[in-house]
């Protein structure tokens, strides 16, 4: 299954998945040192099942996102789990932890281990908790016995496939898989460089990640499953929440700003770079001329490149808003912006002063 998605380019710039695909990297370390593997799953909240009211000027995060780096939280949680079992039992064993940090194909595991199925939305579904969970997993020098994984047959999406339908950019099918060349959550986390045209429409509200399949999905919108996270680590309240203010993250200067705001959070990740390049866009979007003065700024006078050349297609998806002063104003920035030092930048502008918004 995941040779015939690569092959289909279906990772994207995920690279590394093409390059372990022949033999996964469970294979690998069981086959080296270990003798079974451990599969953890931690709910991180869900005190809403639908999109919350996003307020004007602002950009939406991913769930999974608006707490602590999970990374970070749940190596040190599994840790002291490790600790705990070393010491009730009295055994020594070798262990490796690992957490979206390695070649294993962990929602396979976790499925084989009983915890849940793979849904349409090509995530883990645990049937009593949704999808709305991080994984993590111990490789370990020890035998388990007497453990029998079954996950009930009637769990699964059935006919179902309100999480296809619900994608905009069409990333999924009813196949259980999802190209990440048109997947939001991956373009606004992982993707490097410049969106095209059709990927920067695709972001919409999304300044980082992506939950419309998983709100479409009905395993999570039973009521009884909301509540908050399973560790206060993933709460809202302890990380950037559920919104970022579009003209505060455009107005991040450097990194030691950007750091500042989101040190031991997952959007350290893509850095302030991509970061801004994601916010311009979701400004350009969101058609509210208040934030015209920042992009303006962004466009013509930000170090990067990257930050710039999206700046300017924002401004341009902006200008339908803009009274007649404003579209002045932006078309004397496009002027300039053709003559920019990077080529890139100069040519986006050229291309825009072409197009049907100007």
């Amino acid at each position: 299954m995941v040779n015939k998605w690569c092959d289909q380019g279906f990772h994207a710039e995920l690279t590394y998945l093409s390059r372990t695909r022949e033999r996964s990297g469970a294979s690998k370390l069981l086959e080296t040192a270990f003798r079974s593997i451990l599969v953890l799953g931690v709910r991180y909240g869900v005190t809403s099942h639908g999109p919350l009211e996003l307020p004007q000027d602002f950009g939406r995060v991913a769930r999974f996102a608006w707490g602590q780096d999970y990374h970070r939280v749940l190596r040190t949680r599994v840790a002291k789990l490790l600790e705990s079992i070393a010491s009730e039992s009295g055994a020594s064993f070798k262990h490796k932890i690992c957490c979206d940090a390695t070649s294993l194909y962990e929602k396979p595991l976790a499925a084989a281990a009983g915890l849940g199925f793979i849904g349409k939305n090509s995530l883990l579904i645990v049937p009593t908790l949704g999808s709305y969970l991080f994984l993590a997993e111990v490789l370990w020098d020890l035998d388990v016995l007497g453990y029998q994984a079954t996950v009930s047959p009637s769990c699964s999406c059935g006919t179902c496939r309100r999480c296809v339908d619900a994608c905009r950019s069409e990333a999924l099918s009813s196949a259980r898989y999802l190209d990440a060349r048109r997947c939001v959550a991956y373009l606004t986390v992982e993707k490097k460089g410049s969106f095209s045209w059709q990927e920067r429409e695709w972001l919409g509200e999304w300044i980082f990640g992506c939950d419309i399949c998983q709100e479409a999905c009905p395993y999570n919108a039973d009521s009884s499953q909301a509540g908050d996270a399973d560790f206060p680590e993933f709460r809202a309240s302890a990380g950037v929440g559920p919104f970022l203010d579009l003209r505060r993250i455009l107005e991040i200067q450097d990194r030691r700003g950007f750091e500042a705001l989101f040190s031991g959070t997952a959007l350290m990740r893509c850095g302030r770079e991509r970061l801004l390049r994601n916010a311009a866009v979701v400004a350009g979007n969101s058609g509210s001329p208040s934030l015209l003065d920042i992009l303006l700024s962004k466009a013509q006078q930000d170090p990067s490149a990257l930050v710039r050349e999206h700046a300017f297609w924002a401004l341009c998806k902006l200008k339908s808003k803009c009274d007649n002063r404003d579209v002045a104003r932006i078309k004397e920035a496009l002027a300039q912006g053709v003559s920019d030092p990077d080529e890139r930048v100069a040519g986006e502008v050229a291309a825009l002063m072409e197009s049907e918004w100007i």
